[in-house]
């Protein structure tokens, strides 16, 4: 049987600077990875490329993102490619003119407008794994073909009432879907009773597969101090990476965001770290008192305006309205690689929708536990997990947290997707 063995992607530029730069953050966005750089082979006086300048950047991607980029790419083509495009051998290629046309991709000022081509390495397992032409475009017409059958059977989502594939919202490649685990995600979540987002401007797409592993060694101290001061704060805290803008141009610094005591410490350089958390963690001195609290969080964060001081350098502000935050943790697992970046884009896209961009927010998150149940998805101050979000329940998942008066009937409709709350014992 064939399959696809490895997909590469090229952006050439036909020059060195700042375009081949912003290529390169394209390919980075896509696949997860640094690309490589082509070089030209000899001199074209006639396009001004001189012979070893840099006019180019590729990688290659296997086995659950390739599928992926390869479904997305075919779709701009609706399937249709001529026979030229396929060789002898069984490879075959293929270009776009734009790559905001692929799904989940966003036109950005800065970055511009790119074609890209994709070169489709196909394979047999077996003695004999050689592919030819014929074989080459069967495969491909059966990938159509599967796509299309997907479509058949009707089947409809318990929460939202959509079809299944939804024909309404943005949905999932059938590649990652059947890799999303259907068992029972009850009580799934690791018990914890805060959660530190560390916010820096690193792109998701740069977190390494374990983020303390980050060239900075900011995340790395961060960890280091809360392992050894673990048995004097006396719970579990969940540390995650961010993703978030900054005007702050100084290394080895990062704003706190604190979960579910709502607020926002900035620019905090690693000297003050260790500070920091002897007075939020050990001293226990925060909006909310985990250690010898009598009242429930909600009622603390109403009744408590007073926030942390710290020394002059350091700032604290209130996290008002909803925070949403998605695991997109792409070198962790492809399937909340793929997923999250996608429910960040529906969420904001409703949050303008509803004009409520002062009341609800979302953080592009890393790694935090049950990848296997991507889309996963923490809501705070509440600190309630669900797993298995689509686009479709976007909507109701925003309305049941935010909605005083049906949140009750709204957050009964979205007990398939529960997975656990917050450690409140």
């Amino acid at each position: 049987m064939v399959t696809l063995k490895k997909l590469s992607l090229n952006i050439c530029v036909g020059e060195s600077g700042d375009r081949l730069t912003r290529a390169s953050k394209i390919l980075e966005e896509l696949t997860g990875q640094k690309p490589s750089v082509g070089h030209a082979q000899r001199t074209i006086r006639s396009f001004g490329i001189q012979r070893n300048e840099e006019i180019s950047v590729f990688c290659s991607v296997r086995n659950i993102l390739a599928n992926d980029l390869l479904e997305r790419a075919l779709r701009i083509k609706e399937y249709r490619l001529p026979s030229k495009c396929f060789s002898e051998e069984g490879t075959f290629c293929f270009g776009i003119d734009e790559h905001i046309d692929l799904d989940g991709m966003k036109y950005d000022p800065n970055i511009g407008i790119f074609g890209m081509n994709f070169v489709v390495i196909c394979g047999k397992s077996g003695t004999d794994n050689r592919v030819t032409k014929e074989e080459a475009i069967q495969w491909k017409c059966f990938l159509h073909l599967q796509r299309f059958l997907s479509t058949v059977t009707t089947r409809f989502d318990p929460c939202t009432g959509c079809e299944i594939p939804c024909t309404t919202h943005v949905t999932y490649p059938p590649e990652i879907v059947k890799e999303i685990d259907q068992s029972n995600m009850d009580n799934s979540v690791e018990k914890h009773r805060r959660h530190l987002c560390i916010g820096q401007t690193f792109s998701h797409t740069q977190w390494p597969k374990h983020i303390k592993n980050l060239h900075d060694g900011y995340i790395k101290e961060l960890e280091r101090i809360l392992t050894e001061k673990q048995s004097d704060i006396g719970y579990s805290v969940k540390l995650t990476s961010a993703v978030v803008e900054s005007k702050n141009d100084l290394k080895q610094t990062a704003d706190w965001y604190l979960f579910p005591d709502q607020i926002k410490i900035n620019n905090v350089t690693m000297k003050q770290i260790e500070p920091i958390i002897d007075k939020l963690f050990v001293k226990d001195q925060s909006v909310i008192e985990i250690k010898h609290k009598t009242k429930t969080i909600e009622q603390q964060l109403e009744e408590n305006n007073n926030l942390p001081v710290f020394s002059e350098q350091i700032t604290c502000e209130r996290l008002q309205g909803l925070w949403v935050l998605v695991c997109c943790h792409n070198q962790r697992d492809q399937r909340c690689g793929v997923i999250g970046p996608i429910l960040v884009d529906e969420i904001e896209k409703y949050i303008q929708k509803t004009d409520r961009v002062d009341n609800i927010h979302s953080l592009k998150i890393s790694h935090i536990g049950g990848h296997r149940f991507a889309g996963n998805v923490i809501v705070y101050p509440s600190g309630t997990w669900y797993g298995r979000v689509l686009p479709c329940h976007i909507p109701l998942l925003i309305d049941a947290h935010v909605s005083s008066s049906s949140s009750n009937d709204l957050k009964e409709k979205l007990k398939p997707l529960l997975r656990g709350y917050l450690d409140t014992s």
